[in-house]
C-alpha cells in the first residue's frame, strides 16, 4: 500500500501550513509546561509580526529610494571630497526626464524636441545620466549580492558560506584580466568584449566545479555538497594564483592602476548594451528563484521530508546553486569583486526580516540594495590611485561590524 500512488494526493502547490505556523517565532512561544500558547494567541502573535515585518520593509524600501535619490544628484570628477558637487534633487530629475523623453522622441520619430540643443533642454544630462546608470546598476547588483550570499548558505547549510567558494569570482577576475592584457588600453572602449569574457570565465568555472563533483561523488545519482566544496575551493585557490601572476605582469609595464579602474566598470554607464545584458541576467538569475520561493523553504528540511512534500531537493540545490553563480557574476562584471559583502549582508538580513525564506528574499534584496549604494556614495570620496577606492573593498570595511554582531550578538541571524 505505501508503494502506491495516490490520485488525491495534495500537490505542493496545494499544501498550506496554517498561518500560525508560518511564524517562524512559534516554536518560542511555549510557557513553562512545554505546552503550546492557545491558537487565538498565536494568531495575535503572527498578525502582529506580519504588520512588523511590512512596517521593516516600508522602512528599508524608503531608503533605498532616498539613498538612490542622493545618488542620482551627484556628480564628480575625480576621487576625494573636493572633487564631488551636488546637484538640486529637481534640476537632476527635470534634466534626466527631459534627456529620456528627447531620446524615445528621436527613436520613434515624434518630433517632441525639434531643433533644439540638448544642453538647453536639459543641462545637467552629461552628469546625471551616466550618474543614473550607475545607480541602477549599483541598486540591482547589491541585491544580487545579498540574494546570492543568501542562495549559498540556504543550500549548503552553512551561515558563512560565500558565493566565492565556488571559484566563480576568481573566474570573473581572470576573464577581465584576460581582455585587459589581450587588449591593452582599448579594453576601456571594448564592451562586448568584456562581457563576452567575463562571464565566459565564471561560467566555464561552474561547469568545471559541477562536473568534477559529479565524477569524483561515491553516488551515481547526485552531487555531494561536500565533494563541491572541495573542488570548488581548490578551483578558487587555483584560480586566485593565475589572477596574481597576471596582475604581476601587470605591474612591470604600469598598467595595473587601469586595470583597477577598468574592473570597477566607472565607463559602461552610457551604452545601451550595458542594460541589455544586466537586465537579462537579473531575469535569468533572480525571476527563477523568485517562482521558486515556495519549494526553497524546503531546503530547511532533510531530503525525505523535502520529497514527500513533493519536492525534488537535488534539482532545487543545482538551480540555486546555478542562479547564486550567476547572480555574482553579474555583480562583479558591474562593480567589481565584493564577496564579504554577499557573505554579512544575510546575517543581517535573516536578523532584520526573519528566516523565512520569501521574508529573506525581499529583505536581502532591499538591504542589499541600500547598503551597496551606500558604499558606493562613499567610495569616490576616499582617493585610490586616482579613481577612489575600490567598492568591493569598502563594502568589506563597512559590513565586517555587521558580521561581528551578527556572530556574537545576534542568535537569530544564525537560525
Amino acid at each position: 500500500m505505501l508503494g502506491i500512488k495516490s490520485k488525491s494526493a495534495p500537490k505542493l502547490k496545494d499544501f498550506k501550513l496554517p498561518d500560525y505556523l508560518l511564524d517562524d517565532a512559534f516554536a518560542l512561544r511555549r510557557n513553562m509546561a512545554n505546552s503550546s500558547i492557545p491558537k487565538s494567541q498565536s494568531d495575535a502573535h503572527y498578525h502582529a509580526d506580519r504588520r512588523i515585518l511590512r512596517l521593516k520593509t516600508l522602512i528599508v524600501g524608503l531608503a533605498v529610494v532616498l539613498l538612490a535619490l542622493y545618488s542620482l544628484c551627484m556628480s564628480f570628477d575625480g576621487a576625494g571630497v573636493g572633487n564631488v558637487r551636488f546637484y538640486a534633487p529637481w534640476d537632476a530629475i527635470h534634466s534626466l526626464v527631459t534627456w529620456a523623453a528627447a531620446s524615445v522622441s528621436r527613436a520613434l520619430g515624434l518630433g517632441w524636441f525639434p531643433d533644439v540643443d540638448m544642453i538647453e533642454l536639459a543641462p545637467l544630462y552629461p552628469q546625471v545620466v551616466p550618474r543614473a546608470g550607475m545607480t541602477l546598476a549599483t541598486l540591482l547588483c547589491g541585491g544580487l549580492l545579498a540574494c546570492a550570499g543568501m542562495l549559498y548558505q540556504v543550500v549548503f547549510r552553512n551561515p558563512i558560506a560565500s558565493p566565492s567558494l565556488l571559484g566563480v569570482t576568481n573566474g570573473v577576475k581572470v576573464g577581465l584580466l584576460m581582455v585587459f592584457m589581450d587588449f591593452g588600453l582599448q579594453a576601456q572602449n571594448m564592451l562586448a568584449e568584456r562581457f563576452i569574457y567575463a562571464y565566459t570565465a565564471g561560467i566555464v568555472t561552474l561547469v568545471a566545479v559541477f562536473v568534477l563533483s559529479k565524477l569524483i561523488t561515491k553516488r551515481k545519482s547526485s552531487i555531494s555538497v561536500f565533494d563541491m566544496l572541495v573542488i570548488g575551493t581548490i578551483a578558487s585557490a587555483f584560480l586566485s594564483a593565475v589572477s596574481k601572476y597576471m596582475l604581476s605582469i601587470l605591474s612591470t609595464v604600469d598598467m595595473w592602476i587601469l586595470f583597477f579602474e577598468y574592473q570597477e566598470a566607472l565607463t559602461i554607464y552610457m551604452q545601451p548594451l550595458t542594460y541589455a545584458v544586466l537586465a537579462a541576467s537579473v531575469i535569468v538569475s533572480f525571476v527563477p528563484v523568485f517562482l521558486m520561493r515556495f519549494h526553497l523553504n524546503l531546503l530547511s528540511f532533510g531530503d525525505g521530508e523535502a520529497r514527500v512534500m513533493g519536492a525534488n531537493p537535488r534539482l532545487l540545490r543545482v538551480l540555486s546553486i546555478a542562479a547564486g553563480s550567476l547572480m555574482i557574476l553579474t555583480a562583479q562584471v558591474f562593480v567589481g569583486p565584493a564577496s564579504s559583502f554577499a557573505l554579512v549582508i544575510p546575517f543581517l538580513a535573516r536578523g532584520f526580516f526573519g528566516s523565512e525564506f520569501r521574508q529573506q528574499l525581499l529583505g536581502n534584496a532591499l538591504l542589499g540594495m541600500a547598503i551597496l549604494l551606500v558604499c558606493r556614495n562613499l567610495c569616490i570620496l576616499i582617493p585610490f590611485a586616482g579613481i577612489g577606492i575600490p567598492i568591493g573593498t569598502l563594502a568589506g570595511v563597512v559590513t565586517l561590524p555587521v558580521f561581528i554582531w551578527a556572530t556574537l550578538f545576534s542568535k537569530k541571524a544564525w537560525s
